[in-house]
């Protein structure tokens, strides 16, 4: 379904014109929309019976959907769309993990990915402290935490030799444009507010969606 696929690269770029130009309510239809379509051309580009990979793949990007329709409503809605990426995190992780065994090189990339986050958060959480808002900052870490685990798992496909070198390298890319475009939302949020940082925000945002969508559909007929 190669329509599927060119409308949601024209709904991603219509989203970060309409971010550029602060069209908020143009991206009622363009964000949600972006990952509708994805979604939809995972769901058909998938070869049948859908193994328990892909439907947890599956719901990964029904949950990240439920949250981008969350970051949209007024006030951000930060906790619930905070809750549905977690969620999409964790469903990630599993898709990755299938039979649940988590490879050795897990634990190293682990460790390694933990300096920055620790250092990005660290910032975050003590600027969220500073606002007052201390009842988030356990919520803030816990998803930090989570966020690190989905992308040093996803990290680990290049190592993994059911996993060529184009399907790892398209998902560990992507899971650590998802990581960047986490940080610099947090960052927007809490820390320090740029005008340029919500199109960054998200243009890493959905090259990493279709790269790890494209990456998984790549493992599935590698």
């Amino acid at each position: 379904m190669a329509f599927l696929f060119t409308a949601g690269v024209i709904l991603a770029v219509l989203d970060w014109i309409a971010v550029a130009r602060e069209a908020h309510r143009l991206r009622w239809f363009t964000k949600p929309g972006t990952l509708l379509a994805l979604l939809l051309w995972f769901a058909t580009s998938t070869p049948a019976p859908a193994d328990l990979g892909t439907t947890w793949f599956t719901l990964a990007l029904c949950l990240s959907l439920v949250g981008d329709i969350f970051l949209l409503m007024e006030g951000h809605q930060l906790i619930k769309g905070g809750l549905a990426f977690i969620l999409a995190h964790v469903s990630l992780v599993i898709a990755y993990n299938l039979p649940l065994q988590i490879p050795p090189i897990f634990y190293g990339i682990f460790i390694v990915n933990m300096i920055p986050t620790v250092v990005a958060f660290r910032v975050i959480t003590g600027a969220i402290q500073r606002q007052g808002d201390r009842d988030l900052v356990w919520g803030v870490r816990f998803y930090a935490l989570v966020l690190t685990c989905m992308a040093s798992t996803a990290v680990t496909t290049l190592f993994r030799s059911e996993w060529d070198g184009l399907s790892g390298w398209l998902t560990a890319v992507g899971a650590l444009l998802f990581y960047t475009s986490n940080i610099l939302l947090l960052f927007h949020l809490f820390v320090r507010p740029r005008q340029r940082t919500p199109l960054m925000v998200i243009t890493s945002y959905h090259l990493a969606q279709f790269s790890l969508t494209y990456g998984y559909l790549w493992f599935l007929y590698s």
